[in-house]
């Protein structure tokens, strides 16, 4: 395989680029006719036995179009059926076509041999000069000029000749698009119903997929560095805010606030970043399915396996910080708890993102919906309504909520045997003398971190599940092939 995309290369003349980053809008990487050949290459790897070029040539010098043109040939000489659409070609390249297919305005002048073309124009009164480019003189045969009424009209009144006697020379026993016509029908039949499959193991794809994750986590450095610079400074502002919190009565809500922000805080971050990247990737990867190059479990599996280390890392890194700073409870195993609710959080997030991806049209579009979802999340987040006095037909709503269930994870595993100092502190209310008390208050003093634990991992799955459903849903479709309808005879 390496040696294939070695020659891939090399035939596209790629071979200068080939440790180049492609580049995008804000990065600089290859040119565009670099890329244009990169997407041939892409093609050309899986062999297919049909390859469909839109204007393969645009945006080339005339040498590197000569490079694409000749790497299409030669995928044509090995059986392969090259479709391409193409303007105006330079004579060396129309030299390499075997069959034209010429339309005007959606209508075919001519379909059949490309050594049959000017013979058969010359047939209908329109003749290519001596030493002139027949690829252009063919585009100026079918163009219509719409410089002025007159222009247009004679241009019309040329093409309806020639469409009609493209008509007739079709509907003739023999015609020079006639054995193409046919031939193509008996391949299209013959082709009919093969489904191409991949062309290795499904745990040799999740490897290889896993590996194209990995080494786009590590180019995308200022990605990873923005989001550890941003999590380190939220948590430098949180600790500043709720500094070395203690028992007294004002201190409860401090530590309430703490824990909802943290959790809001870390499910956006997880959240916006799935949505920023996740419907771009998508759309590679329909249009790799579309080849057959894998299923939808080899991209899923490879792609949880990539991102949840680093789901993980940051969500760890915010925890790590904020813990001790603010002086929440001092015990090593509630310290393990905290970092391990935040970051199941963070999975649950990053889930629901994948999920909204999955059904976006496009990354705007994902950005729009999922932080409505997100809000649905922390309004029943447990700080804001209590479980309890939700209307019934609604309750079911928290039991979704990510948010909701980190949130009490945390407060159980927080409160849980504090004793706060009831003396006057000037708050005018009845005191709360344990952090049992304040669990009963928000409707958790029934649970233990580990329901809370379940509950959510039971909010992943349900995400990643309705995203991988999404993902096999909108699998590429294409019009079946079939063969048309035979003239008709007297």
């Amino acid at each position: 395989r390496s040696e294939l995309v070695e020659s891939v290369i090399r035939r596209l003349g790629l071979s200068k680029c080939a440790d180049t980053v492609i580049g995008d809008a804000k990065t600089r990487g290859l040119s565009g006719g670099e890329k244009k050949r990169l997407s041939i290459a892409c093609e050309m790897i899986a062999r297919p036995q049909m390859i469909m070029a839109d204007e393969p040539t645009s945006g080339l010098d005339a040498f590197g179009a000569q490079q694409v043109v000749g790497a299409l040939k030669d995928l044509a000489r090995e059986g392969n059926t090259v479709i391409m659409s193409i303007h105006q070609p330079r004579s060396s390249i129309f030299e390499m076509i075997d069959d034209i297919c010429l339309l005007s305005e959606g209508r075919m002048i001519y379909c059949g041999a490309r050594e049959d073309v000017l013979p058969y124009f010359q047939k209908l009164g329109h003749e290519c000069p001596a030493h002139f480019n027949p690829a252009e003189f063919l585009a100026d045969l079918v163009a219509v000029d719409h410089t002025s009424k007159e222009t247009e009209r004679e241009s019309m009144e040329r093409i309806d000749v020639l469409v009609a006697a493209c008509r007739a020379a079709n509907a003739a026993p023999a015609t020079p698009g006639g054995d193409m016509l046919q031939g193509g029908a008996k391949q299209s039949a013959s082709c009919s119903g093969h489904v191409a499959e991949p062309g290795c193991s499904l745990q040799r794809q999740i490897v290889l997929l896993l590996g194209r994750s990995w080494k786009q986590i590590r180019r995308d450095k200022a990605t990873l560095v923005s989001r550890a610079s941003s999590q380190l400074s939220s948590a430098v502002v949180f600790s500043a805010i709720y500094w070395k919190l203690g028992m007294k009565q004002s201190d409860i809500q401090s530590r309430l606030g703490l824990i909802q922000v943290s959790c809001i805080g870390t499910a956006m971050t997880s959240l916006i970043k799935t949505l920023n990247v996740f419907p771009r990737e998508r759309t590679i990867v329909q249009r790799e399915r579309g080849r057959a190059a894998y299923p939808v479990v080899s991209y899923f599996a490879s792609k949880l396996a990539a991102e949840l280390p680093i789901g993980a890392l940051f969500p760890a890194i915010f925890g790590a910080v904020v813990y001790p700073c603010t002086g929440l409870a001092p015990d090593a195993r509630k310290f393990v708890n905290f970092l391990g609710i935040l970051v199941a959080e963070s999975f649950a997030a990053q889930a629901l993102g994948l999920t909204v991806g999955a059904v976006a049209p496009s990354t705007s579009a994902a950005l729009a919906i999922g932080p409505a979802v997100m809000l649905v999340s922390i309004v029943f987040g447990g700080l804001f309504v209590n479980v309890d006095g939700v209307p019934r037909p609604l309750r079911w709503i928290p039991k979704t909520s990510l948010i909701k269930h980190a949130f009490e994870g945390a407060c159980i595993n927080e409160l849980t045997g504090l004793e706060f100092d009831c003396g006057a502190d000037g708050a005018a209310r009845q005191r709360i003398k344990t952090g049992e008390e304040v669990l009963r208050d928000l409707g958790a003093g029934n649970d233990t971190v580990r329901d809370t634990m379940i509950n959510q991992g039971r909010v992943i799955l349900a995400w990643w599940w309705a995203s991988y459903r999404l993902l096999v849903r909108a699998r590429p479709s294409y019009v079946d092939l079939r063969p048309p309808p035979s003239p008709v005879t007297a």
